[in-house]
């Protein structure tokens, strides 16, 4: 890292809050609130946006409000996509004020059946209305950060996206999970296309 620190501004706190998230994985998961789930987000997530943007370069300081709108967004998404294989490790990242708000226990997010239960579906719409919120103002980031990196957090943003739709429109139900071709734009040029295969875990340049 001494050659990075030397060329770009990152800040070592950020990097010090990374690793911080990281040790918060090594105990069982406790956020009660939203709240609680964003500051481990920011943890894991944001605080790679924030340093990354400083090698992206940019001239306007909401540049760091909106990258960590994005860490935010990708991570909470990544909760979503990811709730059986957490649920295997005996991890849950979801809320639980939230998943009590609509009469969810810990218990029912083994069920298979859950996302066709109108609770879940409701709890949904709920979680995806921050989501959705979170992905808006994350978006914005693009335009204010140098135009020759912006490839990068584009194609993120795109892929994530489409995840994001996907679950949407499953409720979370994986079996149900369906990725068509996706064509990223950039600056209105498109630049690559892609196909998802084998749910999330496998991306084909083409």
């Amino acid at each position: 890292l001494k050659d990075t620190f030397s060329r770009f501004p990152i800040r070592v706190g950020d990097l010090h809050q990374l690793i911080d998230g990281m040790e918060d994985d090594l105990y069982p998961t406790n956020y009660r609130s939203f709240e609680d789930l964003r500051g481990y987000c920011y943890k894991v997530a944001s605080t790679v946006g924030l340093a990354l943007i400083e090698i992206y370069g940019y001239d306007n300081p909401d540049a760091r409000e909106h990258a960590e709108e994005m860490g935010i967004f990708l991570q909470m998404v990544n909760i979503l996509r990811d709730i059986q294989e957490d649920l295997g490790r005996g991890r849950v990242y979801l809320p639980k004020d939230d998943l009590e708000l609509f009469g969810i226990s810990t218990e029912d997010l083994y069920d298979s059946d859950l996302p066709a239960d109108q609770r879940w579906k409701e709890f949904m719409r709920h979680y995806m209305s921050r989501v959705r919120t979170h992905q808006k103002n994350a978006l914005r980031l693009l335009p204010l950060i140098e135009t020759d990196s912006r490839s990068s957090p584009s194609i993120m943003a795109s892929i994530y996206g489409e995840i994001l739709d996907v679950v949407s429109n499953t409720n979370g139900d994986k079996k149900e999970y369906r990725f068509k071709n996706l064509i990223v734009k950039i600056d209105d040029q498109k630049i690559v296309k892609y196909q998802r295969m084998k749910f999330y875990n496998l991306v084909i340049f083409q």
